[in-house]
């Protein structure tokens, strides 16, 4: 079971665990908390589908494969990498605390080590780290 969290009926985060959520700064008042599908998060942390949300139901939806994240060079990669590394970076500056910094930290030490010369493009990134075990956080993880 994993969650999208609304912020006044809109959408905010997505959560993989219970702690998770408890790690995303949005004040209570405001939260509202969706239960999903575990296929239904991988299939948006993967950039697969999108997330519809209406009256305070979340539903999801294919996106066209002409308008899904791909990485056509190690360049796009590496950029795609720094932009999440920002927003990673930004979270553990504030909730150095929170277990949810900690799994930032660990993904950005991975992110590191990332051999660039070993990996085939075009690269749906996150897809990419699902398929083989790897272990990643989607942006939209991180609030």
């Amino acid at each position: 079971m994993a969650f999208v969290l609304l912020n006044n009926g809109n959408f905010f985060r997505i959560a993989k665990t219970q702690s998770d959520i408890n790690d995303i700064n949005i004040p209570e008042q405001f939260k509202t908390v969706v239960d999903i599908s575990d296929e239904d998060f991988n299939s948006y942390v993967t950039n697969q589908k999108e997330i519809i949300v209406s009256d305070g139901n979340v539903s999801f939806q294919d996106i066209p494969n002409t308008g899904r994240i791909e990485q056509t060079n190690s360049s796009d990669l590496t950029s795609h990498f720094e932009r999440f590394k920002n927003l990673a970076n930004l979270y553990i500056g504030n909730n150095s605390e929170k277990q949810l910094a900690t799994q930032c930290q660990n993904y950005l030490n991975y992110l590191n080590t990332v051999d660039m010369d070993s990996l085939s493009f075009p690269l749906n990134w996150e897809k990419h780290c699902l398929d083989n075990s790897i272990v990643f956080l989607h942006k939209d993880q991180i609030g």
